[in-house]
């Protein structure tokens, strides 16, 4: 109901349903007996004509006495008037609510007729429209959330259109929307090479479930603009060897903002791939420096010969004046890589790398020293790096040929998939005076059969906060239950000597090695409640603020919804199972 312009204040009569039925009670029962105040006067005629009975418990009516037939015939009369007087009050009221109820309806039509009237004379006016930017949001979370479309969802229909690509056919769709609509889909640009499936598997989360893909050599006047889209990404096939680099002069005089590199098919020598890199950083190192990201697969099957020739390769020094024009900040390089474009990464803020394995020996192709001595000279400019590892141990380097390094600006560290060993070897070669947010994923030795649950660890949160005390977002996956217990145990409450781990601590996230999170890891979730509000009560340490952890289903809303109370952003999520019957942690 909308309120009168002055500064009246109504009752809760016109707002609150509590009081409105409260209000209907009592005046129920006053109206009631109004109604039989109008009656008193046939009441008195009544007792008047009728000899004095008593109404018992049993709601019969009969004489004082109780005694003769006469008497009971007395008070059947008497009922019968009883019951007269309670019909005409009836229609009393009968004729009052159908004169009201006609009264209501004559103000629905009053209220009609104006409404009506105001149709008519409004001024038209056009509804408002969301913003382009909220409108270019909606459109990319529709591409990322129909994955159903793809041919490996369970869910796929051959004929099957994404919403987007319906509304870029209707015809009824404005043309403005349909620009907008285009520049939300991802767009590969190849070079050359194979077709879409093949790509499209080493892209994956990347480019989402359905990007365009074109071919350079395919471009026109029509779509020529598609290069320099945010959306777009150029695909350097290093399997053409340096003819990929000649296809990309069609487009040097167009803005590159993504490129992807990788050999999609066969090279001809073990050597041509690394001089198409080489030619690529040389012809083209001012595109590569302002791009939005650069990304390069070695999904080659001729590393090792990569890696030799890489090792021999000099960077080009740049000065101080290229550095400042760089605008390249987020990359995703193997480590053996990354002097090759030394020229183009002035500026890397974001660095992601990973550590490959020699398919015949299955044993590391870089150790933890090699590694730091690639990253050295980004160190000062870092302030994100991931490390993935796609082997089960790296050989740990002796302490005193131990490499360190320092990462003064590094703000967010990752370690994927390493072992204790390893982890132990990297953390006591760097130092992160700045890093507040940290995430490791132990490496998950696949179980064998009996095999018992790992119980011990070197790894711990007083290990971690004697390293990192200022973390401010952890995220940890041991992947054993009482090692994820005990690390959540020592977050609780001040150790020993009163003193907290990660006092600064406000955001955490646990993943699961299993598509939900069951009842043997119910007592994680209590520990992590315990986490949460005694770190709430404490004025020594921050409350923590966010959460991401496995979802647990119906199987416990209890603590769930004391989480929900009292952190003000959780994220429950499940995860694919992979087919492990193993008991993890998370």
């Amino acid at each position: 109901m909308k309120h009168s312009t002055n500064n009246f204040k109504l009752s809760d009569l016109w707002t609150c349903q509590r009081s409105i039925e409260d209000f209907c009670a009592q005046h129920a029962e006053a109206l009631l007996k109004s109604v039989d105040a109008m009656f008193s006067e046939m009441r008195s005629e009544l007792e008047n004509a009728m000899s004095p009975c008593v109404l018992l418990a049993n709601d019969s009516w009969l004489p004082s006495n109780a005694s003769t037939t006469e008497d009971c015939r007395d008070s059947a009369e008497r009922i019968r008037m009883l019951m007269h007087i309670n019909s005409i009050q009836l229609e009393v009221l009968r004729r009052a609510t159908h004169h009201k109820r006609d009264e209501a309806d004559a103000l629905a039509v009053k209220n009609a007729k104006l409404a009506a009237h105001v149709d008519e004379h409004r001024i038209p006016s056009f509804l408002p429209t969301l913003p382009n930017e909220i409108m270019a949001h909606i459109f990319s979370f529709l591409y990322w959330l129909e994955d159903d479309k793809l041919p490996m969802h369970p869910d796929y229909l051959a004929d099957n259109e994404t919403t987007l690509q319906k509304l870029l056919a209707d015809d009824d769709t404005s043309e403005a929307w349909k620009s907008l609509i285009n520049h939300q889909i991802p767009c590969l640009l190849k070079t050359s090479g194979p077709g879409a499936d093949e790509i499209l598997r080493f892209f994956g989360p990347n480019m989402g479930p359905h990007p365009k893909i074109l071919s350079i050599h395919g471009l026109d006047r029509d779509t020529e603009g598609i290069v320099e889209r945010p959306s777009t990404t150029i695909v350097v096939n290093l399997s053409d060897g340096m003819h990929a680099i000649e296809v990309l002069e069609i487009i040097r005089q167009k803005t590159w903002r993504n490129v992807f590199i990788a050999e999609l098919g066969q090279a001809r020598t073990p050597t041509e791939s690394i001089e198409a890199i080489k030619s690529l950083v040389k012809s083209f190192g001012e595109k590569l420096k302002n791009l939005d990201r650069l990304e390069l697969i070695d999904n080659s099957s001729n590393t090792l010969a990569n890696i030799n020739t890489a090792s021999t390769m000099i960077s080009t020094e740049t000065s101080d004046t290229e550095a400042l024009m760089a605008r390249l900040s987020h990359a995703y390089l193997p480590p053996h890589h990354l002097p090759n474009f030394r020229p183009v990464l002035t500026s890397i803020s974001i660095l992601e790398t990973a550590i490959r394995t020699c398919i015949e020996s299955g044993r590391a192709l870089l150790d933890i020293d090699t590694l730091f001595r690639a990253l050295t000279p980004y160190s000062n400019t870092l302030s994100n790096l991931t490390i993935s590892n796609s082997t089960s141990a790296l050989e740990a380097n002796k302490p005193r040929d131990r490499y360190h390094i320092s990462f003064p600006r590094l703000k967010h560290l990752r370690l994927n998939s390493f072992t204790d060993v390893n982890i132990l070897d990297i953390l006591g070669a760097i130092d992160c005076p700045a890093l507040s947010h940290f995430t490791l994923t132990m490496y998950q030795w696949p179980p064998l059969e009996n095999d018992p649950p790992r119980k011990d660890s070197p790894i711990s949160a007083k290990f971690l906060h004697n390293i990192f005390p200022n973390l401010e977002f952890i995220s940890m996956i041991f992947g054993a239950l009482e090692l994820d217990a005990r690390f959540l145990s020592d977050l609780t409450g001040p150790d020993e000597n009163g003193n907290w781990m990660f006092p600064m601590l406000n955001s955490m996230k646990f993943r699961s090695f299993s598509s939900r999170a069951s009842l043997t890891q119910m007592p994680l979730l209590r520990v992590l409640l315990k986490v949460v509000v005694n770190r709430l009560r404490s004025n020594d340490t921050k409350s923590i603020r966010y959460l991401s952890i496995p979802d647990f289903g119906e199987v416990e809303l209890g603590d769930s919804d004391c989480l929900r109370l009292f952190v003000p952003e959780v994220h429950f999520f499940s995860e694919p199972n992979h087919g492990s019957t193993h008991q993890s942690g998370w």
